[in-house]
């Protein structure tokens, strides 16, 4: 249960915290299996002068290996790659949205996602504080969905739209 609620916390914040290099194709690595595709979703993200914003993944073709340490923390790592369809205030744009990325199952419920590359974040930092595309290190709290800490270059795509 935990790890579905994850899932859709990693879908619903990052829309594609995904992908980065496809290393081998799935018959030459059993282990990998393919990763959901996150859902749509839709809300006044970018506030109300933009409009109601529509994100979907428009393209995935992540992949996921999960690997347990010795002291039960669980680590998902994703690579492939994924792209982001976002629409609003009559405008759509597609961004690039794979990482790679690991997911981290720590302790105490604890959850980590760390994207290296590109990532997708809506409302990053709380409620109402728009949809952000990051190039570089991004780190998230997968119970919370805000962003950490991140390094490199961030795309503001509400100003995008207005």
């Amino acid at each position: 249960m935990r790890y579905m609620r994850v899932l859709v916390t990693v879908a619903a914040v990052i829309v594609s915290l995904w992908s980065g290099s496809i290393s081998g194709v799935a018959a030459g690595n059993p282990d990998r299996q393919p990763f959901p595709t996150p859902p749509d979703v839709s809300g006044l993200f970018c506030g109300p002068a933009v409009g109601t914003v529509l994100a979907h993944a428009e393209v995935n073709r992540a992949y996921m290996k999960t690997f347990t340490a010795h002291s039960g923390t669980v680590h998902i790592e994703v690579n492939g790659f994924s792209e982001a369809r976002i629409t609003a205030n009559g405008k759509t744009m597609t961004f690039n949205s794979g990482g790679p990325a690991t997911i981290t199952f720590g302790p105490n419920d604890a959850v980590t996602i760390v994207g290296r590359g590109h990532s997708f974040a809506i409302n990053p930092f709380g409620p109402n504080t728009g949809i952000l595309n990051f190039t570089g290190l991004i780190t998230v709290d997968g119970n919370t969905g805000i962003v950490t800490s991140s390094t490199g270059h961030i795309t503001d795509v509400c100003a995008l739209f207005a």
